[in-house]
């Protein structure tokens, strides 16, 4: 069975998207998770898997910070949350997450998601064989590699189908330091409309400065709906719906698409390009290799 998964913007969203047919509600915290749609804290998120719970909607967590030593009882901590609440699956990306989570005996919920490390089927049963329960393989893959890895691994597998991509990641303040340099004053902490354009194209690439540092993503929204129930018909089970810098009603729709696709009902996906002409939609690396894109 396929899991549907959508990051939301309020606990109030939780029945949205159940009523679209997701089966899981991604959220995290503004310290332990990175590019979030929005972050919740501990309260919020402890209200956020009672209500998805009553919806029988799976939670994943997304605490895919990169952790400094010092940080790591900070970690534990947060586990400890986690496990006491029972959420569903945690993602990460540190290796430190897995050691701990090890400790408190709840490996089993984890699923990797380094952003664009997991290319091939080594790799990815690598981190399965650990006991973990799921591997996101790369976004900077095309479908066929897709397929061809999911076809050699032995667990679970997702993928991205839909919203903007997180291409780049620092930990430096790319931004304030940028305008240290113009001997100018600007705060751009998590400010949600800044962008950058390259000189070579004119796509518009939404970037994000915040506690954690620099995040660029693509200057297109990423589609999947000609492309997931290929997928899901070679072993590809974990589909998320990212919802930063949409708003819910493009991710309800989008919801509405996909679950539709792979529950064989008739869906054209021009109904989504012609209600939101505004969104610059790409099937992205899907169809077209990465040195054919960038």
């Amino acid at each position: 069975m396929y899991e549907l998964l959508s990051t939301i913007f309020d606990i109030s969203d939780i029945v949205k998207i159940k009523k679209a047919n997701a089966t899981g509600i991604i959220i995290g915290d503004k310290f332990n998770g990175s590019r979030l749609s929005k972050p919740f804290n501990n309260e919020e998120i402890a209200n956020a898997v009672k209500v998805a719970f009553e919806n029988n909607l799976k939670v994943y967590i997304k605490m895919n910070k990169m952790y400094d030593d010092e940080e790591l009882e900070s970690a534990l901590d947060y586990l400890k949350f986690l496990k006491n609440l029972n959420v569903s699956n945690i993602f990460y990306n540190d290796p430190s997450v897995f050691v701990l989570a090890k400790s408190l005996g709840i490996e089993d919920r984890l699923v990797y998601d380094p952003d664009t490390i997991v290319t091939n089927s080594y790799d990815a049963n690598y981190h399965l064989k650990k006991g973990i329960y799921g591997v996101i393989l790369s976004k900077e893959i095309t479908k066929e590699e897709m397929i061809m890895i999911s076809n050699k691994v032995s667990g679970n597998t997702g993928v991205i189908v839909h919203g903007y991509l997180n291409m780049s990641y620092s930990k430096r303040k790319l931004i304030k330091n940028y305008f240290e340099y113009l001997n100018k004053e600007y705060d751009a902490n998590n400010k949600r409309s800044l962008y950058l354009i390259e000189q070579t194209r004119i796509g518009k690439m939404p970037i994000i400065e915040d506690e954690q540092g620099t995040m660029i993503f693509t200057d297109y929204v990423q589609e999947s709906f000609d492309e997931i129930v290929e997928l899901y018909n070679n072993n590809v089970k974990i589909f998320i719906v990212d919802g930063i810098f949409l708003d819910i009603e493009k991710v309800i729709d989008a919801l509405i698409g996909y679950s539709s696709l792979l529950n064989n009902i008739s869906y054209d996906k021009n109904d989504y390009y012609n209600k939101y002409k505004d969104l610059p939609l790409s099937t992205g690396y899907m169809e077209k290799a990465t040195n054919l894109v960038k």
